[in-house]
């Protein structure tokens, strides 16, 4: 059993952390909500994901691209609002 604070990345994903938020993010092949990571280079999407506790990532996105993700990961981890959600 692990503690809240033990965060279980999926296999290839990087994990990014400001504080006590963490998003992780990484390439992903099937379109059907799996969360399974797959080789860059096969890459359909890129999925941003925030760790929720208790061994449970809630999605954020799914982007184009790595850079992308980064973007996203970043404007979740410093609570940056698009201008349409104000």
């Amino acid at each position: 059993m692990s503690n809240d604070n033990e965060l279980a990345v999926p296999a290839g994903d990087k994990l990014v952390t400001l504080g006590d938020r963490s998003v992780s993010y990484g390439p992903r092949q099937e379109f059907d909500g799996s969360v399974e990571p797959c080789a860059p280079m096969a890459a359909q999407f890129w999925g941003v994901y925030r760790w929720a506790g208790k061994d449970r990532w809630w999605w954020i996105a799914d982007v184009a691209d790595e850079d992308t993700a980064r973007a996203v990961a970043a404007a979740y981890l410093l609570n940056v609002k698009p201008d349409w959600a104000h």
